[in-house]
């Protein structure tokens, strides 16, 4: 009886060691065989993503080509360009009211050719603000140069800036100013509350469209005395139709250094801009608690200046 059993055990072990190791095998093999199917994802997925890389990147070099042949050929045809633009953002307090200045020179028109007018708008969404009607620096403009509002909303006004008919033949020069009241929010806790929910990033901001072709764009965003803004963005962004403008990748990586800091901000050069692209300056305002301790630091420095 003893031996039978061993007999019949011996072999049962046997198959039992074998299968163990058969899963064992099994097991090891499928987890190699699971971890190259995973790898092989990870390469496609990479595949992929370099082919939409590639082909997002082809048709915004297309955009851009497309955007200056056409800009030059109106140039040519037409010849109605600025020689410079120059658009300044200044937060001028711990309110939060703003002046936008901007300077357009050297409007140029081609021979036999004559331009009236140019239509501009000043636009903001901060909740509590105020647009006021914007001003011609009649010093820094061109005789006869006028100015006229012809629509004005909650968060936009729009106006034409007209030029006298006997300046057809000369250079055009013009500025002029606007102040927003509470145009800007001033610490991160507002800006979140305001903006949560929305499209609108949660960061302020300032976005200039280049509506019209120049020769040179400066932008400027300024801000009161050591107003503690940090970890400032430069975004480059495109028209997409009735949806939001969409992030332009190759222009934003070309000027992704061009942001240069100033004793009262930042500033921004660049030559040639492409017309209907939007440049976006966005930064990261102090917290409530530190804009406290700012506000106290401006009054006590304007108490000394008085």
């Amino acid at each position: 009886m003893g031996m039978g059993w061993l007999w019949v055990s011996a072999p049962l072990a046997f198959l039992l060691i074998w299968l163990l190791i058969y899963h064992r095998r099994v097991k090891k093999r499928l987890k190699v065989d699971v971890e190259m199917a995973r790898r092989d994802a990870r390469e496609a997925r990479k595949e992929v993503d370099r082919l939409v890389d590639q082909q997002l990147r082809e048709m915004q070099e297309l955009v851009v080509e497309t955007t200056n042949q056409i800009s030059h050929l109106m140039s040519s045809r037409f010849h109605l360009k600025f020689k410079e633009t120059r658009v300044k953002f200044s937060i001028l307090n711990a309110e939060g009211d703003l002046e936008l200045d901007r300077t357009h020179e050297g409007l140029q028109t081609g021979r036999g050719l004559s331009i009236h007018y140019m239509d501009h708008l000043v636009s903001c969404i901060a909740p509590q603000k105020e647009i006021l009607d914007p001003v011609l620096d009649m010093e820094r403009s061109s005789q006869g140069t006028t100015l006229e509002i012809t629509d004005r909303q909650s968060s936009i006004v729009r106006f034409r800036v007209s030029f006298s008919n006997e300046r057809h033949s000369e250079e055009i020069h013009y500025r002029y100013k606007c102040h927003i009241s509470r145009g800007a929010l001033m610490w991160q806790e507002e800006i979140q509350e305001n903006y949560k929910g929305s499209d609108i990033s949660e960061r302020e901001s300032f976005e200039h469209r280049n509506q019209d072709a120049t020769d040179k764009l400066h932008l400027e965003v300024n801000f009161p005395w050591n107003y503690p803004a940090r970890n400032f963005n430069l975004r480059v962004l495109v028209d997409n139709g009735d949806k939001p403008a969409a992030l332009h990748k190759l222009e934003t990586v070309k000027y992704a250094n061009a942001l240069v800091q100033t004793e009262t901000g930042v500033a921004l050069d660049i030559n040639k801009p492409i017309q209907g692209f939007t440049y976006y300056i966005d930064w990261e305002s102090p917290t409530k608690e530190e804009f406290e301790l700012w506000k106290k630091k401006l009054a006590a420095a304007s108490a000394i200046h008085r």
